[in-house]
């Protein structure tokens, strides 16, 4: 009938039987002799593969790779991978048999980009994907609030975007902010005209009072730093024109203290009246009350508005002062020793060392500064 059957001998392979074949029926498969081994011949089957086993659009085959006519619709992955490239971000993605796919769209999606309003001022709006949508956000960017020390006084303090961060800014150059306004500097009518000193600007800091030393009596009522009142930390200069011959920072008085009702503080000054500098100078500040009573001419000369810089935090210290500040007493009257009959007598600075109240001079035509810190 035309049909070739192959024998099973299974006899050695030997040189002589090179090019020899045998079926093994215990494997069904066929063997040929090399001269040197025998080698298994391999076949395929002339069935054609199912084409939901193909890949979408390829051709049917038969496991010898012959095509059988037809396209597999099989799910697809190639197609897959390009078709999620076109899908937009997060949508249902199919090959061309319309096979689900494994991923989702990955192209841009504007319909899922969130409103500019929703998101940070400046910062890129892209969809979940990362494509970009082309805008940026315009909604309030916490990071962009600048300090409200840093804004002028009842701005609102804002982004980039112009959004409102929730704070006012705070920033005088002289004077204090309260109420969105910048106050004056000194209580109101507390320093002769003409005598009130507008300090250079220090950053950081907003200057609460001043005044110059003239040859006029220019502190007119007590309270004329009590505008610097606050728990913030004080800065105090001298100067000379504009030159600063004398600075130290001190914790803030507050409303209370700067009328000097410290804990252990008498009406004479006498006791723990004052607050030792910020920055470890070893001085220390003391603020005398309005109705200070003069207890003796070591440093509380005159007493009207009051400070002193001088050694320690205890009043009982008395001279020993860097920088003395104070005009007549609150009734009006003077001390006659060390020039404090003279209304040139309100500023005492040795400039180097030490005031000792009882004979030394001192008296500068300076002007002296009290900031506190934004």
């Amino acid at each position: 009938d035309g049909d070739v059957k192959v024998g099973a001998s299974g006899q050695p392979c030997t040189p002589e039987r090179a090019g020899s074949m045998h079926y093994n029926a215990s494997d069904g498969r066929l063997y040929l002799c090399t001269g040197n081994e025998l080698v298994k011949l391999k076949v395929c089957s002339t069935g054609c593969e199912d084409p939901a086993q193909t890949a979408c659009g390829e051709e049917v085959t038969d496991e010898c790779g012959d095509q059988c006519g037809g396209s597999g619709t099989g799910l697809n992955a190639t197609q897959c991978g390009v078709a999620a490239s076109f899908e937009p971000c997060g949508a249902e993605v199919k090959d061309a048999c319309h096979n689900v796919c494994p991923q989702s769209g990955q192209a841009l999606n504007v319909a899922a980009c969130q409103s500019p309003e929703d998101v940070p001022c400046g910062a890129a709006i892209n969809d979940p994907c990362g494509n970009s949508c082309g805008t940026v956000g315009s909604g309030l960017a916490q990071s962009q609030c600048g300090q409200a020390a840093e804004v002028p006084c009842g701005e609102s303090v804002v982004d980039s975007c112009g959004n409102a961060c929730g704070e006012e800014g705070s920033l005088c150059t002289t004077g204090v902010c309260n109420g969105g306004q910048c106050t004056a500097i000194n209580t109101p009518g507390s320093i002769l005209s003409g005598s009130e000193f507008i300090a250079p600007p220090v950053s950081g800091y907003s200057q609460c009072a001043g005044f110059t030393n003239t040859s006029s009596w220019d502190i007119v009522t007590t309270d004329w730093l009590h505008t610097c009142a606050s728990s913030a930390t004080w800065l105090v200069h001298v100067y000379n024109g504009d030159n600063v011959v004398f600075e130290d920072t001190f914790p803030g008085f507050t409303s209370g203290e700067v009328q000097n009702n410290m804990s252990g503080c008498d009406d004479s000054g006498y006791g723990t009246c004052g607050k030792s500098s910020a920055q470890g100078s070893g001085r220390a500040l003391l603020v005398y009350k309005p109705t200070n009573g003069n207890g003796g001419c070591h440093g509380d000369d005159n007493s009207s508005g009051a400070m002193r810089v001088s050694v320690s935090t205890d009043g009982n210290n008395m001279g020993n002062n860097y920088l003395f500040v104070g005009g007549r007493r609150h009734g009006g009257g003077t001390r006659s020793h060390a020039h404090g009959e003279q209304p040139d007598s309100e500023i005492r600075f040795p400039g180097g060392g030490t005031w000792n109240g009882c004979g030394d001079d001192a008296r500068v035509p300076y002007s002296v500064a009290i900031y506190i810190q934004n």
